[in-house]
C-alpha cells in the first residue's frame, strides 16, 4: 500500500473508531510506528483528527452556530507556561500521604504529571489524561469513576461516579473552571460535568481552584459553584487589578504565581 493509500485508509479507521493507538495502527498496517509518525503530517491534515500521548482521537467539530466548544487538546497549548506555574504552586500544597481528588482539566493535568513517582495516598478522578498521568505513581491508590466518555473533555460521566464521589472524603481537591465571574460565579461548559465537580468540592477538606488569568471576569454555560465555596484560588501574575482586589476583599485566599 503506498503512503497516500495508507493516510486515507488510517484516517477512515479513526472516523469509524473514534480513537486507535498509533502502535496498533503500526501492527496493522505492517510497518514500524517511525513510519505512521512520518505519515502524520497528513494524517493530522484532517481537522476532526488529533494524536494525543500516543492514540489518535477522532473529535467532530460541533454544528455551525452551536458556538465553540471546549476541547481539552486546544486548552493544553493555550497559556502554558503559565498553567505550569499554577501547577507547580499546587505540588507545593500536597503532603505526603494525602488523600487528593483531581478535577478534569489541562492545569489538573499538569499537576498530576508533577507528582513525585513515590507520592503514597490515594487519588479520586473522573477524566482520562489525569489517570494517565497519575498511573506513573505505583504507590498510590486511585479511584476513578468510570461511565460515558466525552472525548473533547476526556471526562467519564455516570451517576454511579457522582455516587462513589460523595460517598468518599479526601484532604485535598484540586478543580478547574471554564470561567470565574464576580456575580455568575465558577462554571464549566458542560451540564454534565456539574454534577461530579459538585460532588468533588463536597468530598474535600480544602478545595483548591487552578485558574489561569484568561478566565476571570468571563463565565460559560454551567454554574457548579460560588467563588466563596473555595478556600485557595491558584493564578497567574496577568490577573487583572479588578479581579484582584475582589478577590482579595472575599474569604478565599489568593496566590498569585
Amino acid at each position: 500500500m503506498n503512503r497516500q493509500k495508507r493516510v486515507q485508509t488510517i484516517r477512515k479507521r479513526v472516523r469509524e473508531a473514534g480513537s486507535l493507538q498509533l502502535s496498533s495502527v503500526a501492527h496493522e498496517f505492517g510497518v514500524s510506528e517511525m513510519t505512521i509518525r512520518r505519515d502524520l503530517q497528513d494524517i493530522l491534515l484532517d481537522p476532526e483528527i488529533q494524536l494525543i500521548r500516543g492514540t489518535f482521537l477522532y473529535l467532530p467539530e460541533a454544528p455551525k452556530g452551536g458556538g465553540e466548544p471546549y476541547s481539552l487538546l486546544t486548552a493544553s497549548v493555550q497559556n502554558r507556561e503559565a498553567k505550569e506555574r499554577i501547577a507547580r504552586r499546587a505540588l507545593s500544597m500536597i503532603d505526603v500521604g494525602e488523600d487528593l481528588l483531581f478535577d478534569a482539566g489541562s492545569t489538573i493535568e499538569i499537576l498530576a504529571s508533577l507528582l513525585p513517582v513515590d507520592h503514597t495516598g490515594t487519588a479520586l478522578c473522573f477524566s482520562y489524561n489525569v489517570l494517565t498521568r497519575l498511573l506513573s505513581c505505583p504507590n498510590m491508590s486511585i479511584s476513578i469513576t468510570g461511565g460515558r466518555f466525552h472525548r473533547r473533555s476526556m471526562l467519564f460521566e455516570s451517576r454511579e461516579g457522582v455516587e462513589l464521589l460523595r460517598r468518599r472524603r479526601v484532604h485535598k481537591a484540586f478543580m478547574s473552571a471554564g470561567g470565574i465571574h464576580r456575580r455568575l460565579g465558577v462554571t464549566c461548559s458542560d451540564e454534565y460535568e456539574t454534577d461530579l465537580k459538585r460532588a468533588g468540592l463536597e468530598a474535600a477538606e480544602q478545595r483548591i481552584l487552578l485558574a489561569d488569568s484568561s478566565k476571570f471576569d468571563s463565565f460559560t454555560a454551567c454554574h457548579f459553584a460560588n467563588i466563596d465555596e473555595f478556600d485557595t484560588i491558584i493564578t497567574d501574575d496577568l490577573l487583572d487589578e479588578f479581579s484582584r482586589k475582589a478577590l482579595e476583599e472575599g474569604n478565599v485566599q489568593l496566590l498569585i504565581v
